[in-house]
């Protein structure tokens, strides 16, 4: 069933207007049924700074934590495993400022791991 451009216009001569003021700009206009924005430039602008909001107080990730990959954890842990084992076998061959030197690595090692 298709109306007549008459029909139409009657039908929207019948929404309810009202004076309002723009909530983002403050320019006054007239809104027509739930309107609240004077533009669409305005309701894009509200809609920025809601979504905005949200994300800086945490309601919306804004992006999935990143896990360690396996290999990578896996080989500092072997780096770390080799340098103890090579500042053992400095301190058993008597040579205590290499072994201080391995635990050194080592301990770096395991602090940027956390």
């Amino acid at each position: 069933m298709m109306i007549s451009t008459e029909q139409a216009r009657a039908i929207a001569a019948m929404r309810k207007v009202r004076s309002k003021t723009c909530p983002v700009c403050g320019a006054p206009f007239e809104a027509v049924g739930k309107q609240q924005f004077d533009s669409k430039a305005c309701a894009n602008k509200a809609s920025y700074r809601r979504v905005g909001r949200k994300e800086r107080r945490g309601a919306i990730p804004t992006r999935e934590p990143v896990a360690p990959h396996p290999i990578a954890s896996r080989s500092r842990e072997m780096a770390v495993a080799g340098a103890l084992a090579a500042a053992e076998e400095a301190r058993a061959a008597g040579n205590a400022e290499r072994a201080a030197y391995y635990e050194g690595y080592a301990a770096a090692l395991m602090q940027h791991a956390r």
